[in-house]
């Protein structure tokens, strides 16, 4: 059975050699003096992180740190689960470091492209080629591609994260569902040693996004990387053809704890009840947007200033209508 030819070449590691220099000659009738040992190098082993990325046939979901230290290497372990798999070639996986400042709403519209090619430029890193092939300058050169064999519905691979964002994306073999494009999660990465800023005295940065539900999907529209002390305006838009005899789905904006998942954050909506909150939300500074509060309205808006390091954002239905949440993004806050 054939396998996959378009999928990204594994990452590749180059190691630069360093070289010594030589030693002076003694000056005449003055001794040679004894050089001092050498300070062995250190090397320092990268932080090992495993991830696992499944495949149902439907949605591509990831389960594992939804920010990772910068310079860790992650081992994905990809899923392609036995129903899915059976009778199938089974899909793909790729992890690929995309622009600075790309957007989780930048990915969704990518899916909706429903094409894996082309490429989008935001996942194309200038200088880094594409030599799986042994030519080629695609901006590419980094990403991991995981192939499933033929039987087998796990495989993994490992990268290591240098890079600020990451994006995980399934993606189905050519013969089968048109080879789409399924993405994940948008991974951060994180320097251990960096520096907090300094209290910031100035007025906070001003940032605009969007949550829209259509009675299926919470979809987020804004960066997915926030500066600290931000001052995030959300605007909450229940679509017309939704919210057309309905009393509209709500909106939350909670911090997280530390380390929570998306895997957590997936489990929650599997529960298909809000209540009760999960022991990971921060309920206590959340920021609510409820249609009831303003009947006849489909959009309201309401500002949080994000000081947390990670926050989650869900829409939920009213107690009439199942109270299910949905959730659209986990957001990580960074220093500026």
């Amino acid at each position: 059975m054939g396998r996959f030819t378009t999928f990204i070449g594994a990452l590749v590691v180059v190691v630069a050699a360093c070289s010594g220099s030589a030693s002076p000659a003694a000056t005449p009738g003055q001794a040679l003096a004894t050089p001092a040992s050498a300070t062995p190098a250190t090397t320092t082993t990268p932080v090992a992180i495993s991830a696992t990325v499944t495949y149902d046939g439907q949605s591509c979901k990831y389960d594992g740190p939804a920010v990772v230290p910068r310079g860790a290497a992650v081992t994905f372990t990809l899923v392609n689960a036995p129903a899915w798999a059976k009778g199938s070639l089974g899909a793909g996986l790729w992890v690929t470091p995309v622009r600075d400042g790309t957007t989780w709403a930048e990915v969704l519209a990518y899916a909706a492209t429903q094409h894996v090619f082309p490429f989008p430029e935001w996942m194309r890193i200038p200088g880094t080629g594409f030599d799986r092939y042994g030519a080629g300058e695609d901006g590419l050169g980094e990403a991991l591609s995981v192939i499933p064999d033929e039987g087998r519905t796990d495989e993994t691979g490992t990268t290591v994260m240098t890079r600020s964002l990451y994006v995980v994306v399934c993606n189905t073999h050519p013969d089968e569902q048109g080879h789409r494009p399924y993405p994940a999660i948008l991974l951060t990465t994180r320097s251990e040693t960096a520096t907090p800023a300094p209290t910031a005295t100035a007025t906070p940065v001003a940032i605009s996004a969007t949550v829209t539900f259509d009675g299926q999907t919470c979809t987020y529209a804004g960066p997915a990387v926030i500066p600290r002390g931000a001052a995030v305006t959300f605007t909450l838009v229940n679509t017309p053809a939704w919210a057309k005899g309905s009393l509209g789905a709500a909106l939350l904006v909670a911090p997280v704890r530390d380390g929570t998942t998306w895997a957590q954050a997936l489990a929650w909506v599997e529960t298909q009840h809000i209540l009760p909150w999960p022991e990971w939300i921060l309920i206590e500074e959340a920021l609510v947007l409820s249609p009831a509060d303003l009947p006849g309205r489909r959009d309201l808006t309401g500002t949080i200033v994000m000081t947390r390091n990670q926050y989650v954002v869900q829409c939920g239905t009213s107690p009439d209508e199942g109270q299910k949440p949905y959730v659209a993004i986990l957001l990580q806050v960074m220093e500026s």
